[in-house]
């Protein structure tokens, strides 16, 4: 039986997570309006790896769900909705996020940081 202790601090990591990803939101929001950069999807990042060596498992894979959510509504067209034109897109979205050849890439680009 899992504690009480234990769910209380994986609620605790989740809402640390989500207030990450939404101070990001508006820092990438502030930065595509003054920089005109046109997309900052990539600095969701920060808050998931910083979830997942700070807080743990849970709190990373809260963390990456909200910014994958976040970073679809408010900096790709259509602006504002989750509304996909074609609904193919969801497929090509997805395998394109989680091929094996990215994931590769992502190890090894991150390997010098991570431990061990």
């Amino acid at each position: 039986m899992v504690g009480m202790d234990a769910v209380r601090r994986e609620l605790r990591g989740s809402a640390i997570a989500l207030v990450m990803v939404a101070v990001t939101t508006v820092v990438v929001y502030a930065l595509t309006q003054s920089l005109e950069v046109r997309r900052g999807s990539v600095m969701y990042l920060l808050p998931v790896l910083l979830a997942g060596w700070h807080l743990g498992l849970i709190p990373a894979l809260v963390a990456a769900v909200a910014g994958v959510l976040c970073s679809g509504y408010f900096f790709f067209s259509p602006y504002y909705s989750f509304y996909l034109s074609r609904p193919n897109e969801i497929f090509r979205r997805t395998t394109a996020s989680t091929s094996p050849g990215r994931t590769k890439f992502s190890i090894s680009c991150c390997s010098w940081w991570l431990p061990g």
